[in-house]
């Protein structure tokens, strides 16, 4: 009876019943737990349309001067005119002579994520021919887009200029030797962007005639010129500009060009007025004055003959 008993109130108390089924469903072990998240979205860098680049096609110098040149993009940020939005551009020579960042300029929004820019930059008469390079960078004021998209050929370019236009020569008297000028050298400026190499600056002079007798004439081949000289105070074989026995100035020849030795004219800034960087000096000898059997005291010039010609090659 007592047995009978036990096993009804387990099997008919929710209670009792409901304890066992507790007891047996415990295994020691969380069922679930809760995490914090934290993510870092970054900013959408900006981009820079190849196809609204322009093409600059090529560029020429202007002699002993500047020439301002440009390009202009288009560049695009996600982030709805960004006011932060700047680009720089880069211009590249094609031996990395130069390297010139350059803040370009806005030219206004293209639509609700783009905007325009233009970049100038000076070319200078000394650059060096070839391909250049002109790149451009954008930023949003976090990070940053680039693009090489924009070539363009500087063209090559001869030009010079000499100074003083006027050679001179202090009193003279006949039948005498190695006499220089009393205002050289003539200094010559490469004022393109071409190199003039060794030997290739050249002179061409015409017999002096007499400004009054004009059948009287000092020949051409009399005077010599040279990339050095000896001073205002040199005299005979110290003249290193004169042909002696011991220096060798070259002999200028009537009408025809002469190639003056050891001469060069590389391109370069000569505003530096260094007597090398983009310059030449030539200095100037009468070796022999004729003497009075040949022709009279009197002014020999090119005021009745051609005027010399310096030149390059």
């Amino acid at each position: 009876l007592s047995i009978i008993l036990l096993l009804s109130i387990i099997t008919f108390s929710p209670q009792i019943t409901d304890y066992f089924r507790g007891m047996t469903a415990i295994t020691g072990r969380a069922q679930q737990g809760t995490y914090d998240l934290n993510l870092t979205i970054g900013n959408q860098a900006p981009v820079i349309q190849a196809a609204n680049i322009t093409a600059m096609g090529d560029v020429s110098i202007v002699l002993d001067s500047s020439k301002e040149v440009s390009f202009t993009f288009v560049a695009c940020d996600s982030d709805q005119q960004n006011s932060a939005l700047k680009a720089y551009g880069n211009f590249t020579g094609e031996d990395a002579f130069f390297d010139s960042n350059i803040t370009c300029q806005a030219t206004g929004w293209t639509n609700t994520t783009c905007k325009g820019f233009n970049c100038t930059f000076d070319i200078w008469y000394f650059y060096k021919s070839g391909s250049w390079n002109a790149s451009m960078n954008i930023t949003d004021g976090t990070t940053w887009a680039h693009n090489n998209a924009s070539t363009f050929t500087l063209g090559s370019t001869t030009g010079m200029t000499i100074s003083p236009a006027e050679l001179n020569w202090a009193n003279l008297n006949l039948d005498t030797w190695n006499q220089t000028s009393n205002n050289d050298p003539i200094i010559i400026n490469n004022t393109g962007n071409f190199n003039i190499t060794v030997n290739n600056v050249n002179i061409t002079g015409y017999n002096l005639k007499g400004e009054e007798t004009l059948t009287e004439y000092i020949p051409a081949i009399n005077f010599t010129v040279s990339t050095t000289s000896g001073g205002v105070s040199c005299s005979g074989d110290t003249c290193t500009e004169c042909f002696n026995s011991t220096t060798q100035g070259v002999g200028i020849l009537n009408e025809t060009s002469a190639n003056i030795a050891g001469s060069m004219l590389p391109r370069g800034n000569h505003s530096l007025q260094d007597m090398k960087t983009g310059q030449e000096n030539i200095s100037f000898c009468l070796v022999h004055v004729p003497p009075s059997a040949m022709i009279s005291a009197q002014s020999y010039s090119t005021l009745n003959s051609q005027q010399w010609i310096v030149g390059v090659a």
